[in-house]
């Protein structure tokens, strides 16, 4: 990404994924509760905490480089 905009000055990682649900879902009929699904939690995890760290990494050594830079 650097060879093809430059240096990113910064990052805020503002876009991310939802999955609304309650955590446990109670059937009127059945009376059976359901659990909201571990794989929908891993996945907003994954994209809205896990990402932008990752991708963060790839840079900072280059924020440190730069003068006045820092990496918050």
């Amino acid at each position: 990404m650097t060879k093809d905009y430059g240096m990113v000055s910064i990052c805020v990682p503002a876009a991310g994924i939802t999955r609304d649900s309650l955590a446990v879902k109670v059937d009127k009929e059945t009376k059976k509760a359901s659990i909201y699904p571990i794989e929908n939690f891993k996945k907003v995890v994954d994209v809205n905490l896990i990402a932008p760290v990752y991708w963060g990494n790839g840079d900072d050594r280059q924020y440190c480089r730069r003068s006045r830079s820092s990496v918050v």
